[in-house]
């Protein structure tokens, strides 16, 4: 059996057992306080709680994706991909709650942060995927964005069919047999990587590790989010390009905070929101994977000059109005129509980073996506730091507007496309010419740079 689908099938168990879980996040969370405060999945304590949660895990992955990664050049992949799996095995038993437990709510919390910290590390795997898959590509580079394709599979099956199972378990046996389901997911994850999955990283091509590696300064450099940074002076064009990722993250950002929103404004309980995050899923898929190239082949027939810019800013507009009419809507199933806007802004992404790529030379492909990864990382730390703030603010004072994190979101989104249409006019995709030669690596293996492609996917 080739590496690759067994790769791809420990790939899907992982993100499978995640999707799993979100759905019922805010009612493991209302397991953290004593029963006598009277707490459930839409109290303000809770949505703190989240955001302290989701703050601490977004920190985690900015040190566990480049660390982890990076590392994976000197000792393998393999190592550390059974390392980052096995925490994600613990990640969910420590997650079952006090009923099976018999923990205190005090402990309880302290086997949250815990649990997200893990959450947190574990998430390297998708760094370690992607290196993986730069690894068997070779020196075929055209392999690279089939091998990607088949990511944006598994992850949608994955976020289209787990959310549903989750809810179908969670009516009918409750949440310990979701919490089980994941488990076992997570489980499988890690024994068909074990039994099945070699090392892609074979001894001979892996970076030396240098002598007394504690005390070399550049080789410790070479494991944190600032060695990518320093790219950015050597790069404005990508570093444009990059800003307005950021915002476009950082506003996105807000869909962690909805499942909370939901719950407090809508009522919504775990069925209703399962079945949102599965429709939101389908919705993404259709429109990235079977729209967006037809698109871009009829707009470049009648506007080959400028179709390009057009994707870049005009579907952040459709963000802005979905983010403004879910503020103001008081009726959640009015939700559902508007996935189309959902599905249009969902277009931005990757034809903004396609651009980019393209002013690069192949050697550089995973130098960009490392950035872009790592921006994403950030842009999400901001995010938990902000929206979840926002809806305990409206929760705890009624004169606020209840959507007021939605509002933040459509300023932020608004911000994105008056930038995006700088970035586009300064730096017009239709002139950027692909790069010639090969660009400045830092003198690390490829690998090393694609270890981070697609780490904000979570």
């Amino acid at each position: 059996m080739k590496p690759l689908v067994p790769l791809l099938l420990s790939t899907l168990f992982y993100i499978f057992a995640l999707s799993l879980l979100i759905p019922v996040f805010p009612t493991l969370i209302s397991f953290a306080f004593p029963e006598s405060a009277s707490v459930t999945p839409e109290s303000p304590e809770v949505t703190k709680l989240f955001g302290d949660l989701s703050l601490l895990k977004s920190c985690l992955d900015l040190l566990s994706l480049p660390v982890l990664g990076g590392l994976s050049d000197y000792l393998g992949r393999r190592p550390l991909h059974l390392f980052c799996l096995a925490c994600a095995v613990l990640q969910v038993l420590l997650l079952l709650p006090p009923p099976l437990t018999s923990l205190s709510s005090g402990s309880y919390q302290a086997a949250l942060y815990l649990s997200r910290a893990l959450s947190g590390v574990s998430d390297a795997v998708l760094a370690l995927l992607f290196a993986s898959l730069t690894d068997l590509a070779g020196a075929d580079a055209s392999l690279l964005p089939v091998n990607y394709g088949k990511v944006g599979l598994v992850f949608g099956f994955s976020f289209t069919f787990g959310p549903l199972f989750s809810v179908l378990l969670f009516s009918q046996l409750g949440v310990s047999a979701v919490l089980a389901a994941a488990l076992l997911s997570s489980l499988a994850a890690l024994l068909t990587y074990a039994f099945f999955v070699p090392d892609t990283l074979p001894r001979s091509s892996r970076s030396p590790v240098p002598p007394k590696p504690h005390k070399h300064a550049g080789f410790l450099l070479s494991l944190t989010p600032l060695d990518q940074l320093r790219l950015l002076r050597k790069t404005p064009v990508v570093s444009s390009y990059l800003a307005v990722f950021v915002l476009h993250e950082w506003a996105t950002g807000v869909y962690q905070s909805w499942i909370l929103y939901f719950e407090w404004r809508y009522s919504w309980g775990v069925p209703l929101i399962g079945v949102f995050l599965s429709a939101v899923g389908i919705t993404v898929g259709i429109f990235q994977g079977c729209l967006l190239k037809p698109l871009t082949r009829s707009l470049s027939s009648k506007l080959p000059s400028s179709f390009e810019s057009a994707l870049i800013t005009y579907p952040n507009l459709a963000a802005v109005l979905n983010f403004v009419l879910c503020g103001l809507t008081p009726v959640g199933y009015l939700l559902f129509p508007f996935l189309l806007l959902t599905g249009l802004s969902s277009f931005t992404l990757p034809v903004l980073r396609g651009v980019a790529l393209r002013t690069q030379p192949p050697a550089s492909y995973g130098t960009v996506s490392a950035l872009f990864s790592t921006a994403g990382v950030l842009a999400r730390i901001a995010s938990s730091a902000l929206f979840p703030q926002l809806l305990r603010l409206s929760q705890e004072r009624p004169e606020l507007p209840a959507g007021l994190l939605n509002y933040a979101a459509a300023g932020l989104m608004l911000a994105c496309f008056f930038l995006s249409r700088e970035v586009v006019s300064r730096y017009d995709p239709n002139e950027l010419a692909p790069a010639k030669g090969e660009a400045d690596t830092g003198g690390k293996p490829l690998a090393e740079f694609g270890a981070n492609v697609g780490g904000e996917m979570l």
